[in-house]
């Protein structure tokens, strides 16, 4: 009896209407996971309906000097792959503060379950004046 890896379907992100007219969906597994971990970095702690505990403490985390935020930011996504992420495995966690963007990126590199290595870099907050607050860069 052969042995088949079941492939991981997934709505597609951001959400789109494909050209047959049904929602988008993929199966590349690093989209997937990537897509995850925007999911709980970007979650405030408290704002998920029926699961309170769903997210991070980061978006609070801008009110503080950049050093620390950028120390806290590290940890937070830390603890939140071991609690919600724990298929995949965090390599390093890295920060930096944009100044004239006022962005903290937070670059989160990563092994799937499959051990492929993946990047994902976020925009934390961007906070001044009448900047818009950014989510995420690509």
């Amino acid at each position: 009896m052969s042995s088949v890896t079941p492939v991981e379907v997934a709505v597609s992100l951001p959400f789109k209407i494909s050209a047959s007219g049904l929602v988008d969906y993929t199966t590349d597994s690093a989209r997937i996971w990537a897509d995850r971990v925007r999911s709980v970095i970007g979650t405030l702690a408290s704002e998920r309906v029926m699961r309170p505990d769903f997210g991070t403490p980061i978006p609070t985390r801008i009110f503080e000097s950049v050093s620390t935020t950028q120390e806290q930011i590290a940890s937070d996504v830390r603890l939140a792959f071991a609690r919600y992420l724990p298929k995949l495995t965090v390599e390093d966690v890295s920060t930096s503060f944009d100044e004239e963007m006022n962005v903290v990126y937070a670059t989160i590199e990563y092994s799937l379950p499959n051990q492929d290595k993946v990047t994902t870099s976020l925009g934390i907050a961007s906070i001044s004046g009448t900047k818009l607050l950014t989510q995420e860069s690509k």
